[in-house]
């Protein structure tokens, strides 16, 4: 795999406490960027840097952190300001946290949006916007929203609907927690498409990516009892399952292989492009949820 020269590339990843974040930090560190990771929780997230340290065996001082959760967006806008008093460039932005809930909840900064959508999709929008003018001034630069296949329509599976209804974001008409979280990473195939529309020329490119069914993360924590037992106890056995190792290999190569400069607007799977849902590809609904995001967050300039 061609790398870019590693010489003080910068790499912010969410959500790297643990499970796919973490073990990713740790091959960017290795591969020689300068790595910033994001939790919700300054004593796991220092813990995790040990981790990461002791791992990797960095002395560089190339490891940092900063505290973010992404279910408050006075949270996200503290973050940014942290991140840039580190005056450090931004050539690759992972936007991987994400979450899963038992039941249908709330953030505290809205009730238009249920919690699922509002930290999977509201809050990266809102992260990425602003730090967009550090992306294109350390352009080339790289934008990488994680997703889920799980998007994708699958009526053999129960309680995975076969389309988002714009008039049920909050879960009042439905709500059950896969369907959530399947309408939450549409959202972010939607979000990537569009925003690498407005970015073209800039040299800030924008993909997406499904890492597969990664069963030793720790992305259930919140999901029913049922659900946690079966994944941890007998889905990891399934042909389907891809170990934490190698599908971090793929957050390193979508950020860093040569052969991806200038690539944008992609949604890849198993380390090659692929097609997204039907659904995806409807950008005027697409516009619609992006312009619910931006009424929450106060981004009223960047609405459709």
């Amino acid at each position: 795999m061609a790398i870019l020269s590693p010489s003080k590339k910068v790499v912010l990843i969410t959500g790297a406490t643990d499970g796919l974040g973490l073990e990713a930090a740790k091959k960017y560190l290795k591969a020689g960027f300068i790595v910033v990771i994001t939790g919700r929780n300054k004593q796991k997230t220092q813990k995790a840097v040990k981790n990461i340290k002791v791992s990797t065996g960095d002395t560089d001082d190339e490891l940092r952190y900063i505290l973010l959760d992404l279910a408050s967006l006075t949270s996200v806008r503290r973050a940014v300001q942290d991140f840039l008093t580190l005056s450090l460039p931004l050539h690759v932005l992972v936007n991987n946290a994400g979450t899963t809930t038992k039941t249908r909840e709330f953030t505290e900064d809205t009730q238009l949006v249920e919690k699922t959508l509002a930290v999977n999709f509201v809050g990266p929008l809102l992260l990425t916007e602003l730090l967009l003018p550090k992306l294109r001034e350390s352009a080339p630069s790289r934008i990488l929203n994680v997703t889920s296949s799980l998007h994708e329509p699958n009526p053999k599976i129960p309680g995975i609907p076969t389309n988002f209804d714009l008039d049920n974001l909050d879960g009042s008409k439905q709500w059950e927690f896969m369907y959530a979280y399947k309408n939450s990473k549409l959202a972010v195939i939607w979000h990537t498409y569009l925003l690498s529309e407005r970015l073209k020329g800039s040299g800030v490119a924008v993909n997406c990516f499904c890492p597969g069914f990664v069963p030793g993360t720790n992305l259930n924590r919140d999901a029913p009892f049922l659900t946690r037992f079966v994944v941890k106890n007998f889905m990891g056995k399934l042909k389907s399952a891809v170990t934490i190792e190698k599908a971090t290999d793929d957050y390193l190569l979508y950020g860093s292989n040569t052969e991806l400069e200038g690539v944008t607007g992609k949604y890849f799977r198993d380390g090659k492009e692929s097609s997204s849902s039907a659904d995806s590809y409807n950008l005027e609904k697409g516009k619609k949820v992006w312009n619910v995001a931006c009424d929450i967050a106060g981004l009223d300039d960047t609405k459709y």
